[in-house]
C-alpha cells in the first residue's frame, strides 16, 4: 500500500490534519462511500464496483458484482456492519436498482428496481437499522420517494404523488448526499434550474417546507450535498454545490441554513466561498470542522460554513491528494480512478485550537456599558414632552448566520408594573432588517418605520427615554438585542405591554443570539 501524505491547513492554526491516499486496486469512478465505524467501510462506483474494508482502510476487498450489474453505476451505499449492506445504482428506468448482501458481499440479491421507466434515482439514506429512504429525479412533475422499514428488504411509496417539483428542477447524484434523514424528516437540495432546500415528513402526510438557497443556478448547477449538526433546538444545515461545468467558479457554492424544528428554515450564503464547485460536504463532530471537497480541491470551515478556507498541502507533501474527490463519509473520501483517501488522526486532536464563531455584540457610543445615561437621551432633556425622548445611536456586530430579523427590547428593571413581575416598556422595536448593523440617533416616531420595522413603548409608537425620579435611586435600563431566524408576524396593538408579550411569545424557538447593554439613570436634582 502506498501512502501519499499531505496536510489540511486552517488559516494560521496548527491543525496539520493528514490525508492519506489508499490503494483500492480499482480504476472505477467511486461515488458511494459509507463508514460504519469500528474499522468497517464500504465504497461503490461504476462498472458494478463495490469495495469493502474491515481494517480501517489498510486493505480493500473487491466484492462480487451483482448478477447483471456489470454496467451499473452504484452511486449510493449504506452498510449496517461487516457483512450486511445495501447499494443503489443510478440510471434511467430499471437501471436504478437496490441490491442487498448479508454474506460480506460474496453474493447479492436484487430487492427493488425503479418502477418508473423515466425515473432516475439520486440518493439512498438510512436513519437507523431499519428505516431508510431513497429519492429520485421528478417523474410527471413530482419527486418520487420510497421508504423501507425492514433494512432495505422491501420498499414502498408512502404517497404515489411524491413531492411537487418546479420546472427543470432535479437532484444531483454526485455524492449520494443531496438527500439525508434528520430529525425524523427527509431533507434534500435541488438544482438543475430551480434551487430549493426541501424538508418533508417521510409519510408525506403534511405539506413540505421549501426555501430557496442562494446557490449557483442553471442546468448544471445548484445544491449537490448537505450535512447537518444539532445546535440546541436548531438543526444547522450546510449546503454545498455550484456549477460542475465551471469547477473553478466560487460564487454560489455554499449556503448555511438554520432549521428551528418548528416549521421555519432560513438560509444565508457564505461570506467567503469554497474555492470552486463542491460535490460533497461533511461535518466532523470531534473537531467541529466542516469539510467540502470537489474536483479542484478541498476546503474547511470552522464557523458553520460562514467562511471557507482552502486546505493547502504543506511543504514537502503531495498536492495531488487535495483535489478530485466525489463523496465523503469521514474519515474516508472517494473519487475518480479508484481514489480513496483517509483523514488521519491529527484531524481529531486539535479541538482546543479552533476558534469559536464571534459573539454578537451591542454598543451604544453615547455612554459606557453600565455607566450613566446622558440626560439628552432621557425624558428630562430640555424641550422633551413627557414620556418621550431622543433615542441614542446603537450599533451591533457579528450577527449569526441565518439571521432574518432583529428585535430590540429596552426596559426598566427597577419598575414593578401593577404589582407584577412585568416592568416598564421603554422601547419595543421588531422586524429590524437582517442587513441592519445599528440604529441612528433620534429614531423618528411612528408605528412602522421606513425599513419595515415596528416600534412601540408605554408612551406610544416611539422611544420612551429613561425617567427615574430625582429623589430615588438610579434605575437600571437594559437594551436587549435578539437575532432571530424569522421575520415576526406580529402587528402593534394599542397596548404596549400586550404587544411586547406577543413579540416575546413569537420569538420563542427562533433566537439565534442575544446581546445586552445597560445604563443607569435618575433625573438631575
Amino acid at each position: 500500500m502506498r501512502h501519499l501524505l499531505f496536510y489540511l491547513t486552517v488559516s494560521c492554526l496548527t491543525l496539520n490534519a493528514q490525508w492519506t491516499l489508499l490503494d483500492s486496486h480499482s480504476k472505477a469512478s467511486l461515488r458511494g462511500i459509507h463508514n460504519v465505524g469500528g474499522g468497517i467501510a464500504w465504497a461503490s462506483g461504476t462498472a458494478g464496483t463495490i469495495l469493502r474494508t474491515t481494517n480501517n482502510g489498510e486493505t480493500w476487498q473487491t466484492c462480487a458484482v451483482p448478477p447483471g450489474a456489470e454496467k451499473l453505476d452504484f452511486r449510493g451505499i449504506h452498510a449496517f456492519d461487516a457483512t450486511t449492506a445495501v447499494i443503489m445504482s443510478s440510471g434511467k428506468g430499471d437501471q436504478s436498482r437496490i441490491y442487498k448482501t448479508t454474506d460480506a458481499c460474496q453474493s447479492w440479491q436484487l430487492v427493488f428496481s425503479n418502477p418508473d421507466k423515466d425515473g432516475f434515482w439520486d440518493g439512498l439514506q438510512f436513519s437507523g437499522p431499519q428505516q431508510g429512504a431513497l429519492i429520485g429525479d421528478p417523474v410527471d412533475g413530482r419527486f418520487p420517494i420510497f421508504l423501507t422499514e425492514d433494512a432495505g428488504n422491501t420498499w414502498r411509496q408512502p404517497n404515489a404523488k411524491g413531492i411537487a417539483a418546479q420546472k427543470n428542477q432535479s437532484l444531483f447524484a454526485a455524492s449520494n448526499t443531496s438527500m439525508l434523514l434528520a430529525g425524523g424528516n427527509i431533507i434534500f437540495v435541488t438544482g438543475g434550474g430551480e434551487n430549493a432546500l426541501i424538508e418533508a415528513d417521510p409519510q408525506l402526510a403534511n405539506p413540505p417546507i421549501s426555501v430557496r438557497p442562494d446557490l449557483a443556478a442553471g442546468a448544471a448547477a445548484g445544491g449537490f450535498s448537505i450535512a447537518t449538526r444539532t445546535d440546541g433546538s436548531n438543526l444547522i444545515i450546510v449546503v454545498v454545490g455550484g456549477d460542475y461545468k465551471l469547477p473553478a467558479q466560487t460564487a454560489g457554492t455554499a449556503v448555511t441554513c438554520i432549521d428551528n424544528r418548528h416549521g421555519s428554515i432560513s438560509c444565508k450564503a457564505a461570506e467567503t466561498f469554497p474555492t470552486g464547485y463542491r460535490s460533497a460536504v461533511a461535518y466532523d463532530d470531534k473537531t467541529k470542522i466542516w469539510i467540502a471537497a470537489g474536483p479542484n480541491g478541498t476546503d474547511v470551515s470552522t464557523d458553520d460554513g460562514r467562511n471557507w478556507r482552502p486546505a493547502n498541502a504543506a511543504e514537502g507533501t503531495t498536492p495531488v491528494a487535495m483535489p478530485n474527490w466525489n463523496a465523503i463519509s469521514l474519515p474516508f473520501a472517494v473519487g475518480g480512478n479508484g481514489r480513496i483517501g483517509k483523514f488521519q488522526a491529527p484531524l481529531t486532536t486539535q479541538t482546543a485550537a479552533q476558534p469559536s464563531p464571534p459573539v454578537m455584540t451591542l454598543t451604544i457610543p453615547g455612554f459606557p456599558d453600565g455607566g450613566q445615561i446622558p440626560v439628552k437621551f432621557s425624558q428630562a432633556a430640555p424641550g422633551v414632552a413627557p414620556g418621550e425622548g431622543m433615542s441614542p445611536a446603537i450599533t451591533w456586530a457579528n450577527a449569526p448566520a441565518g439571521t432574518q430579523s432583529f428585535f430590540l427590547n429596552m426596559h426598566d428593571l427597577d419598575l414593578a408594573r401593577n404589582k407584577t413581575t412585568d416592568d416598564q416598556a421603554h422601547w419595543v422595536l421588531w422586524n429590524i432588517p437582517a442587513t441592519a448593523t445599528g440604529l441612528p440617533e433620534g429614531v423618528p416616531k411612528g408605528s412602522q418605520l421606513p425599513d419595515g420595522s415596528y416600534q412601540i413603548s408605554a408612551t406610544g409608537p416611539m422611544y420612551r427615554g429613561p425617567g427615574a425620579a430625582a429623589n430615588g435611586p438610579f434605575h437600571h435600563y437594559v437594551f436587549e438585542l435578539y437575532a432571530l431566524d424569522i421575520k415576526l408576524d406580529v402587528k402593534p396593538s394599542t397596548d404596549a405591554f400586550e404587544t411586547r408579550a406577543n413579540v416575546m411569545k413569537a420569538i420563542q424557538g427562533h433566537i439565534l443570539s442575544k446581546a445586552v447593554y445597560g445604563g443607569l439613570f435618575r433625573r438631575p436634582q
